[in-house]
């Protein structure tokens, strides 16, 4: 058995951070979170597993166009909170895993 780590970040733009080029608020959803791969799935299955259960079937994004083992995920279309015009938008950070996994898991996240 295998175990990598994963954390989930988040970021709130509101139309005043925006116009100062910054994030209103930015933080941990989760932390440093186990994934244990047990030889059912591959490594890319069990990160792309992790990435939709945590961003759900939103349109994602790396964060490079050179996939490393150091890319991670992030959702194109946010959350929108109409009232306020602030948008979250959430992130998937993998920790353990190899260059040739991650570009695997991006194959089959997009």
């Amino acid at each position: 058995m295998r175990t990598l780590t994963y954390s989930v970040t988040y970021s709130v733009v509101t139309p005043e951070s925006a116009e100062r080029g910054d994030f209103a608020e930015t933080g941990f959803e989760v932390e440093d979170r186990p994934i244990e791969v047990d030889g059912v799935e591959t490594v890319a299955q069990a990160i792309a597993r992790i990435v939709k259960s945590a961003i759900g079937h939103s349109q994602l994004e790396p964060s490079s166009s050179g996939i490393d083992a150091t890319t991670w995920f992030t959702e194109c279309d946010g959350d929108l909170d109409y009232n306020t015009g602030a948008e979250t938008c959430r992130s998937v950070h993998i920790d353990g895993a190899t260059a040739d996994e991650m570009c695997a898991a991006w194959e089959l996240l997009k």
